[in-house]
């Protein structure tokens, strides 16, 4: 009954000319048909409580059942926070009133309860505050709020005020001078995302909020979001608006949003981690937070986040996924400027301004371009810290380990290893972790080889055949997946690059000798393949067997390995 609510929720606020949007979108990049994404949009809805959204953005249409069940989905989500949020102490947080009483020491500005104010208190509290802000007690998205100047009122203030109902009466609150100068007509706050569990509360999340125009910074009322690196407190991707429209600069002051660094950044997470022990019984709470010059303070704080930091990881995703690129395309051209590195059996490089959160893609990246164990460094919190990645074969954390005594902390497997060092002990951590490598990696571990465990026929892979094969699972280091071998076969049916950046092969493969045994295929990372395969021309393929679930039917996929053109046949 949940997912049915959930679902019914969904359809009633449907924005449909997005969604058709998105479809278009999911068609152009995996080369489904339209009708079938919709109808699996509608599954994976009544399914994992996904909303179109979430559909597009975690690429569901690509995951079998199993993944799917992994995607934090917009429905599921909210059921975390219902269950670590109980429904009797919310009105403790949401209710304006409410909170001002219970977080009064954090509040660092006066208020005054209209509903119960006399005359008098009325009075001297404007005599004190000509210019103030009035706010609806249950208002959520910043609608109802307004900045009132008693001095250009034309009617009594209680004449203007009845009309709003319940209301609570602010001091307004004075930003920093540096998040003045990047919007001055709105407070722009921070967003902290806090969660409560006992006697520990934690910062998991944190963002910006920005004002475009208005005297509200609120997201849903034409504001703008941006991450917040939680660690260093800093800006490192542009802002989004509602339209879907990015700013690396603010469009009416200017003032660079990339690269801003929020002021009092460690006071602020104090704050959070305080406040979220005042009403422990909600657990995941969205902060609204005020950087002044004397320090934080806190503006609200708010239970229904869902929605609006939904947004924000759909930003953060999609512009996190080009950063990935960029950051790769940097490291390749450093290597590339550098001789005497494309001469050595590792990599280690290093740049202060990498983000922290990708370094470890970046290895992995790197290795399938130079095969050889990698690892990338960034700046984080004043240390040096990174991520390593290995080639199979080689003990990437014993050679991690032989350079312990210039590392803070490290800590991994064979295969991946994470590190983290005082700058001044970079250039030897280089040096030594290079001799290492040097000295003990067996050279035929540096050749790229794609280890083949059989050759099959595409009519072996029966439904028996891949029961047979789930039964070997998990698959990961130590029990990696079965890779097998089939020659002589062809596209039919149309190739189609799909991907962000076309650059996956999707297609449908025949094998020669058996040519009404037909299996979708998608190679990753493959693009120099097209044409010929588009051709119909002979290939030799190596691949791993993977399921696709779809409505309670299962059919095979092979995620190809290594594409062999079969020249002179």
């Amino acid at each position: 009954m949940g997912k049915l609510k959930f679902l019914l929720a969904r359809i009633a606020g449907l924005n449909w000319k997005q969604m058709f949007r998105k479809i278009d979108e999911v068609h152009e990049k995996s080369g489904r048909s339209k009708l079938f994404i919709f109808f699996d949009m509608v599954w994976c809805g009544l399914r994992y409580q996904a909303g179109y959204m979430d559909y597009w953005l975690f690429e569901m249409y690509d995951l079998n059942a199993a993944q799917r069940k992994t995607v934090l989905t917009r429905g599921i989500n909210n059921g975390f926070i219902k269950a670590y949020n109980d429904p009797a102490y919310m009105p403790e947080i949401e209710n304006k009133l409410k909170f001002a009483h219970n977080f009064s020491e954090f509040l660092h500005r006066d208020w005054l309860d209209y509903s119960t104010a006399s005359d008098a208190e009325l009075d001297a509290f404007i005599e004190k505050h000509p210019v103030f802000m009035v706010k609806p007690v249950d208002g959520q998205c910043g609608r109802g709020i307004e900045k009132l100047d008693v001095r250009e009122l034309t009617e009594p203030v209680r004449e203007h005020l009845d009309g709003a109902g319940k209301v609570l009466l602010e001091e307004c609150v004075v930003q920093h001078r540096d998040l003045m100068a990047l919007h001055p007509c709105s407070v722009n706050t921070c967003r902290v995302i806090s969660f409560t569990h006992g006697k520990k509360t934690r910062v998991v999340a944190a963002y910006l909020r920005i004002g475009n125009g208005k005297y509200v910074d609120n997201f849903n009322n034409g504001g703008m979001v941006v991450p917040i690196e939680e660690d260093r407190g800093e800006i490192i991707y542009p802002a989004l608006d509602k339209s879907g429209h990015l700013y690396d600069v603010h469009p009416l002051t200017g003032v660079p949003i990339k690269g801003f660094k929020i002021p009092l950044w460690d006071e602020v997470i104090a704050l959070v981690e305080r406040a979220g022990q005042v009403v422990p019984q909600v657990g995941v709470v969205g902060w609204d937070v005020c950087v002044t010059d004397n320090g934080p303070l806190l503006i609200e704080g708010n239970e229904s986040i869902a929605a609006e930091f939904g947004n924000v990881i759909d930003a953060y995703n999609q512009d996190r996924k080009s950063i990935d690129r960029s950051v790769t395309q940097e490291a390749h051209d450093f290597i590339e400027r550098n001789p005497e590195m494309k001469q050595l059996k590792s990599t280690v490089i290093y740049n202060p301004r990498w983000m922290k959160g990708i370094v470890g893609i970046v290895a992995s990246r790197l290795i399938e371009t130079y095969y050889r164990p990698t690892v990338v460094l960034t700046m984080s919190n004043g240390f040096v810290t990174g991520s390593a990645r290995s080639v199979p074969g080689f003990d990437l954390y014993q050679a991690v380990e032989s350079c312990s005594d210039l590392l803070e902390n490290f800590g991994g497997h064979m295969y991946a290893a994470g590190l983290t060092m005082r700058p001044e002990n970079v250039g030897e951590f280089t040096r030594r972790f290079n001799a290492y490598v040097e000295e003990n990696i067996d050279p035929q571990m540096l050749v790229p080889q794609v280890d083949i465990d059989s050759e099959l026929l595409f009519s072996d892979i029966t439904p028996a055949f891949r029961k047979d094969l789930n039964r070997f699972q998990p698959f990961g280091p130590g029990n990696t997946a079965p890779v097998f071998a089939t020659y002589g076969v062809s596209n039919h049916g149309d190739a189609k690059l799909v991907g962000v950046e076309c650059e996956h092969l999707r297609m449908d493969l025949i094998q020669r000798q058996k040519p009404n045994t037909k299996i979708q295929s998608i190679a990753f990372q493959q693009p120099t393949h097209y044409e010929w395969v588009r051709s119909g021309r002979p290939i030799d393929v190596c691949y791993q067997i993977v399921e696709n679930h779809y409505r309670g039917t299962v059919t095979t996929q092979l995620r190809i390995k290594d594409i062999k053109p079969v020249l002179n046949k």
